[in-house]
């Protein structure tokens, strides 16, 4: 089982650093590599589509009363979703979109629900990361955490080479990386259809 604290030793291995015993410990590296943690996480996790962290939602709503031809109706997103990447009839990421606006923590849309929802999920447990991803946040852990611990401004551009050779691997591996989407189909995801139009 793979655990915090294997993950900040791998971004310690990155910047030549001596190995931590626990990822409570209290010392420099522990405690940056504690209160970068979770931040890192969801920031990558949200940049990119990754496959591991897509999920399905279906949310209930309630009608805000605003009237018909509006975004009269109004969702909650869940707690642990960081991103929306498509909202459709049928769910599916290339089926018939609806229209809707996302505000604050909440989804506006003229359908009545529930709807059903493309999420990338905070995946919180390195167990469940894929290998590809594990790179990736190793990298931006490091950058975190370069100056701070090694005092070297040249242990940053170690940490940012290692994150942009992870992250080309990564799109090389094809692994849904949000930057494949063009702004056409995007526009579309969300319901405007203007890019398609002559």
């Amino acid at each position: 089982m793979t655990t915090e604290t294997d993950i900040a030793n791998l971004a310690l291995a990155v910047l030549d650093e001596a190995p931590i015993a626990l990822i409570s410990d209290d010392n420099t590296a522990a405690r940056l590599a504690n209160r970068h943690f979770a931040q890192t996480r969801k920031a990558e996790l949200a940049k990119h589509e990754w496959a591991f962290a897509l999920a399905s939602d279906s949310v209930t709503g309630s009608d805000t009363g605003t009237g018909d031809g509006t975004l009269d109706w109004s969702y909650t997103i869940p707690s642990n979703v960081l991103r929306i990447t498509a909202i459709t009839y049928d769910g599916e990421p290339r089926g018939i979109p609806i229209n809707w606006r996302q505000k604050g923590t909440v989804i506006l849309s003229d359908q009545e629900g529930p709807l059903k929802l493309l999420t990338v999920k905070d995946v919180t447990d390195p167990t469940n990361w894929s290998p590809l991803f594990t790179e990736v946040f190793v990298a931006a852990l490091a950058i975190k955490m370069a100056l701070p611990l090694t005092h070297k401004s040249g242990m940053i551009d170690v940490a940012k080479a290692a994150y942009q050779t992870a992250i080309t691997e990564a799109t090389r591996a094809n692994a849904r990386l949000a930057g494949m989407y063009n702004d056409a189909l995007w526009s579309a995801q969300r319901g405007d259809n203007r890019f398609w139009r002559a």
